[in-house]
């Protein structure tokens, strides 16, 4: 178990013990809608048996396990076909994500239930009949909070968001609802939409969405930002792996040596499955230039040897970014043999400024991409 995940554990326990969230009858609400009503302690027999009476199956993981796991929470997904004859003739489906506090399954705590419906217009059933629906079902939702003494404190919006499935939806709304007591505060939120799918015929076919969630606040609050931490944490373990090359820093790497930088480009040439000379003589040396010549590669067209000169006094005065981005500039010339105006902004004229890390490594790759398609 990493750090991340263990703390991950470790808070979750921690939230546990600081919570304590009222009770409420398992089966008394409707398992399409009233999903606030799962913010409860549940058994997973329970879960399943009503699962199954309301026309809902089990979607395992590829393991055959009943969990799943959603970014850095466990879930549970269920999926009910929609067809003719029922739901007034609607033809679609439903699915139904249960976010679990935890991956205990004998002692269920669900947090989050999110609904994506999607239902097909055909000859008798019309966007509008489907909009109809999606708004009944909306006000359903609504009326069970207000009969269960919830009230409306706070509403916002969300532009451009996604659900678990990566649906797009142009505006999300989310609904603050409070309880009796201030602790005790749900966020429902609904959003729709109209696109095509690819159908088995190989045709496109309009459908209709309909996203709506209920989340328990005080655990969403805690469970999102933990989210949020470990997909931050994990960008930047990422960003700090494109540093390592040959298993070393290339921030660490003695700037005054250069056949020790030299020998880091023709590894990352390697790794990167390009094909060169790997017995090549290294003729590198600090010998003055013209200014504002910082570096010059000599060994264009000949690949037995790589032959580099570098100005003392530019180099010292160089960023380490740009010593880096310029020593692929030159090797490019000398390994790569590209010209000036050949494999994008790195192969540029000139290094008349400073440049950013992340210039660096998204032009190096895109310089070693054009090689491995001209091999």
């Amino acid at each position: 178990m990493n750090l991340l995940t263990s703390y991950i554990c470790s808070m979750r326990k921690l939230l546990v013990l600081l919570i304590m969230l009222p009770i409420l009858s398992f089966g008394q609400y409707s398992f399409l809608v009233n999903d606030f009503q799962l913010f409860d302690n549940n058994s997973i027999s329970e879960i399943i048996k009503e699962a199954k009476s309301n026309g809902y199956e089990i979607m395992n993981a590829n393991d055959g396990s009943m969990l799943k796991k959603h970014k850095i929470h466990p879930i549970i997904e269920l999926h009910k076909k929609i067809g003719s004859g029922t739901w007034g003739y609607n033809i679609g489906y439903i699915r139904k994500v249960l976010y679990l506090y935890d991956d205990n399954l004998d002692d269920v705590n669900i947090w989050k239930v999110e609904n994506v419906v999607s239902l097909y217009p055909y000859a008798n059933i019309s966007k509008s009949n489907i909009n109809k629906r999606f708004v009944s079902i909306e006000g359903h939702l609504k009326k069970s909070l207000k009969k269960a003494k919830y009230k409306i404190s706070e509403k916002s919006n969300v532009y451009n968001f996604k659900d678990s499935y990566d649906n797009n939806y142009n505006i999300l709304e989310n609904y603050e609802y409070v309880g009796k007591k201030s602790q005790d505060t749900i966020i429902i939120s609904f959003a729709s939409s109209s696109s095509k799918v690819l159908n088995k015929k190989g045709e496109y076919t309009p459908i209709e969405r309909l996203y709506f969630s209920s989340e328990n606040y005080i655990y969403s609050s805690f469970l999102n930002l933990l989210e949020k931490v470990a997909s931050q944490t994990s960008t930047k373990s990422v960003n700090e792996l494109r540093f390592k090359i040959n298993n070393k820093d290339i921030r660490e790497i003695n700037i005054y040596d250069l056949e020790a930088m030299i020998d880091i480009f023709i590894y990352d040439c390697r790794k990167h499955n390009i094909i060169i000379n790997k017995n090549q003589k290294v003729y590198a040396k600090f010998e003055e230039l013209d200014d504002p010549t910082i570096a010059l590669a000599y060994g264009l067209g000949y690949d037995d040897e790589i032959i580099i000169k570098v100005d003392p006094v530019a180099w010292k005065n160089a960023s380490i970014q740009k010593k880096w981005y310029v020593l692929y500039h030159e090797l490019g010339h000398d390994v790569l043999n590209f010209e000036h105006g050949q494999a994008g902004k790195m192969m540029f004229n000139f290094a008349d400024r400073d440049y950013t890390w992340e210039e660096f490594f998204e032009d190096k790759e895109y310089m070693f991409n054009v090689k491995i398609e001209k091999q």
